[in-house]
């Protein structure tokens, strides 16, 4: 074996580790965050099981804008795509942070693998979503209550702001009132 070869063989099974080792992270993240994970998908859910059952929208106050990027179910967004996708993506992002790196997060790493994971989580659902639509748009399917069930193309960029700038504060915000919560209950 020639000698650049051998460098080509090392390289291509530090390769195959880093796969092993970000899989194995990332399903030991996943059943670490299940929680979040189901509480996400309840929030997210929830929105769309109204509008099938009623058919119509929540009862928030819409926007009506003639930017077509700001979607008119801003508040809706505003309250849920914090949640769901991101703060659950920044949750099981600093989880497998930790696990690929075996190194705690904290500090700046922490923020940071959070916006890691909000940004992987949301792209992620974005391109499910833009399956749907596309999908849904080619069979010209639509929502009970009218329209594509799944969001336009125009709103991702919207989606992937909330994802940078809201979601990643959303685990600190449920740090702070699990510990609120522990310590009002070991006042009494």
């Amino acid at each position: 074996m020639k000698f650049y070869e051998r460098g080509f063989v090392k390289s291509l099974y530090k390769t195959k580790n880093l796969i092993l080792k970000g899989i194995q992270a990332t399903t030991q993240s996943l059943k670490e965050r299940k929680g979040w994970i189901a509480t996400g998908i309840t929030i997210y859910g929830l929105p769309a099981l109204y509008r099938a059952v009623t058919r119509s929208d929540l009862p928030l106050p819409l926007f009506e804008t003639s930017n077509e990027y700001i979607p008119k179910n801003l508040t809706e967004k505003l309250l849920i795509n914090p949640i769901a996708p991101g703060g659950v993506g920044a949750a099981i992002g600093e989880t497998f942070v930790e696990k690929f790196t075996s190194r705690e997060n904290k500090g700046l790493r922490k923020y940071l693998s959070r916006v890691f994971g909000s940004v992987v989580t949301t792209s992620i659902w974005t391109g499910i979503q833009y399956l749907g639509y596309t999908i849904c748009d080619m069979l010209k399917y639509e929502w009970p209550s009218g329209g594509n069930p799944f969001e336009s193309p125009n709103v991702y960029p919207f989606n992937m702001l909330i994802a940078v700038s809201f979601a990643p504060f959303v685990p600190y915000v449920a740090d702070y009132l699990k510990l609120k919560i522990k310590r009002n209950s070991e006042k009494k």
